[in-house]
């Protein structure tokens, strides 16, 4: 798929973050940015869809080019299989309207506790043609001979909410329904579950499935030259598209070219080792014209950009939409 690349640097920030932006010094490269940014608002919302546009300059990235395959290629390095999805590692528990996810849908588990629980439910399907594999302790896949013909949702739109609202429905969801149900019951009776129950934490009671292609997944294509990310879907995408990708803390003195930055989760909140990393290179670039501009984008759609040959400037006044 063609794309047009510029000089362009996009830098993948949480909103709460920029809420903040009032207090930065003056003198941050962030801050200049912000104070001579024209604000608008992307239209979508959601960190995967806004890291997907990121990357591919699509605002349906996640529809054409699904998380699950994307991220199998990120985390195995390799091509994805037909059928895989995600199955992601969750705390169901009584909710008002029925049984709801946890509202932090991520629980807290260790290495090798994710290890024996994945392994467990790999030793189970094994014989019937059904892959479980484990990339991290929150991250597990599953592949089947067909994905499901039927729409899926991610955890963080599933979380709080009642399962029968997400699960997927019709003959096309009604094999994975099963399969999960048979996952509740294996996990249920495994080792490292009793003992949260003694230890009184939340247990690792199901999985949500989600992330498969309904269809083949197209050619990617990237409106970057490199994608600094340690992030499943973006890196997933950059290697699809055949575009470098570099961890994310990455300093870079003269940044040139087009490409997206996706700070790590320990990183993406603290101001000062943005500013440090990425903030002063870019600005600088950006005015001296070796980039064309510089734009943060939120996961909730909000996108501050800094070009330096235009003239109209708006303060930046918290995550509202333009």
């Amino acid at each position: 798929m063609a794309v047009q690349r510029e000089a362009l640097w996009t830098l993948v920030v949480p909103d709460a973050l920029l809420d903040d932006a009032a207090g930065w010094p003056s003198r941050w490269g962030l801050s200049r940015i912000l104070a001579r940014s024209v604000r608008r608002h992307l239209g979508i919302q959601g960190r995967d869809e806004v890291i997907g546009w990121a990357v591919t300059g699509h605002a349906a990235a996640t529809r054409a080019w699904a998380p699950a395959p994307v991220g199998w290629a990120a985390d195995f390095r390799g091509p994805p299989p037909l059928g895989v999805l995600r199955i992601d590692p969750v705390c169901l528990m009584p909710g008002p309207g029925g049984v709801t996810m946890a509202g932090q849908q991520r629980v807290d588990i260790d290495p090798e506790e994710a290890r024996r629980l994945c392994d467990s439910l790999a030793d189970a399907f094994r014989d019937r043609g059904i892959g479980v594999r484990l990339a991290t302790p929150d991250r597990w896949y599953m592949t089947l001979p067909h994905a499901p013909d039927v729409p899926w949702w991610a955890p963080e739109t599933v979380a709080g909410g009642s399962l029968l609202d997400y699960m997927p429905d019709g003959d096309g969801g009604s094999e994975l329904r099963r399969i999960v149900n048979e996952i509740q019951m294996l996990l249920h009776e495994q080792p490292d579950n009793q003992s949260r129950r003694e230890r009184q934490v939340p247990e690792v009671n199901s999985v949500w499935p989600w992330g498969w292609a309904e269809r083949p997944v197209p050619k990617v294509g990237s409106v970057a030259d490199r994608v600094y990310a340690d992030h499943p879907y973006a890196a997933g995408l950059a290697l699809l598209a055949g575009v470098d990708v570099s961890a994310p803390g990455d300093n870079v003195e003269e940044p040139e070219g087009a490409a997206v930055v996706v700070p790590s989760t320990q990183r993406q909140a603290d101001p000062e080792w943005l500013e440090t990393t990425w903030g002063r290179s870019v600005f600088r670039a950006a005015t001296r014209k070796q980039l064309r501009g510089v734009r943060l984008v939120t996961p909730g759609g909000n996108i501050a950009e800094f070009v330096p040959q235009r003239r109209r400037r708006f303060p930046w006044a918290g995550s509202g939409g333009a």
